[in-house]
């Protein structure tokens, strides 16, 4: 497909799914900041089916905009549905800069977090958490067992926030639990998406194409939630996770090809080595920020008659080698990057035994024993 052609179906969807936004001061607001980047591009020139198109902004008002107009369409089309503890599924954006003021103790937690209680930064920063097996009956034990309560509400996504991020929040099936994934008792059945992510891809078109739709009123509705990521129907991926200019969001991109770009100013723009590796079907690793990702995304290029040579691939290593992923934030900060739910089961696990236990080591013997327990 040419350049020019592409240009015209990256404005035509664009423009087709801000038609569908009911906002138009929102949508004024965001258009001019909306960059169309990856595999979508990718697959045109190759004159292949697009899975979907990747949406990122340039700025972090229009991310967050956005981000809390679908997560109240959510909101609305799931209404009076409960997650498995029978509590209601609902969806919120969380803003870094107010987890930053909370921290500062400038404003309360119950302003920015939904349905959180009122807990102070100073009595859970530095709180180590106590199984119960190891409080004594005495009276601190109530006092102990406030703060555990306390410390695994914020604990994780909350705590971890920095002010840059903006995030998807769900209220979890349990206080424990940071999933990712809003899944139950939504539109979308959890056995699709299983199928659909049961190697780590994206959701492939064939499972797209079960929510498309002709009618303005459900296009481009919100399928799923999380913390780096708003999918909704008929093709259209809205990213979280990162946000800026071109160059910065390509800093955080893994491999060559998929460094081609379109805006509303600049139309398609091509660089010189992405098509040479688009035209080549070679991946070449330029760094990321989630190499682990970058490693298990190779299997899915190979599956498609890519190649990758044995450089790239110490590249990749080199960069795994600097991580500290004995460290249960770096591991699942890297591991929600290959967007997989079995990773999520993983994640889930690790918590579970920190939690049990604050001695917890975290040995090859026991990553490999809790993988293949989830894997096979």
């Amino acid at each position: 497909m040419k350049a020019k052609t592409i240009d015209a179906v990256i404005t035509k969807k664009i423009n087709d799914w801000l038609e569908s936004i009911d906002d138009t001061i929102l949508v004024q607001k965001i258009k001019n900041d909306i960059i169309v980047t990856g595999g979508c591009i990718t697959s045109m020139l190759l004159n292949e089916p697009v899975n979907d198109f990747d949406i990122y902004f340039k700025t972090k008002e229009s991310l967050k905009a956005i981000s809390e107009y679908y997560t109240q369409k959510f909101n609305e089309n799931n209404k009076g549905k409960e997650n498995k503890l029978h509590k209601p599924l609902h969806a919120w954006v969380l803003d870094g800069e107010d987890v930053e003021s909370w921290k500062q103790d400038k404003i309360q937690l119950s302003s920015f977090a939904y349905n959180y209680p009122d807990i102070k930064y100073a009595d859970v920063k530095d709180w180590v958490y106590v199984p119960a097996s190891e409080i004594e009956d005495n009276e601190e034990a109530e006092d102990i067992k406030e703060k555990n309560r306390a410390y695994l509400q914020v604990s994780g996504m909350i705590l971890n926030t920095t002010p840059d991020r903006v995030k998807v929040m769900v209220n979890s099936d349990g206080i424990a639990e940071d999933s990712d994934f809003v899944a139950d008792r939504a539109e979308y059945s959890i056995d699709a998406y299983l199928d659909a992510l049961g190697d780590g891809d994206s959701i492939p078109e064939s499972e797209m194409e079960k929510t498309e739709t002709e009618d303005k009123t459900k296009k481009y509705r919100p399928i799923f939630l999380s913390t780096n990521a708003i999918t909704l129907s008929n093709l259209i991926q809205i990213v979280v996770r990162f946000y800026g200019e071109v160059d910065k969001i390509h800093e955080n991109y893994d491999f060559v090809h998929a460094t081609n770009y379109w805006t509303y100013s600049t139309g398609t723009v091509l660089n010189q080595k992405a098509l040479e590796c688009v035209l080549n079907k070679e991946l070449h690793y330029i760094g990321s920020k989630y190499p682990i990702c970058s490693l298990v995304r190779t299997r899915k290029f190979i599956k498609r008659g890519w190649q990758i040579n044995a450089g790239q691939y110490v590249k990749i290593a080199f960069q795994i080698s600097k991580l500290d992923l004995e460290n249960i934030y770096v591991l699942e900060d890297q591991l929600v990057g290959v967007d997989s739910i079995y990773f999520l089961n993983f994640i889930h696990n690790l918590k579970n035994q920190y939690l049990k236990n604050k001695d917890f080591v975290l040995t090859p013997d026991y990553l490999t024993t809790v993988i293949d327990k989830i894997f096979d």
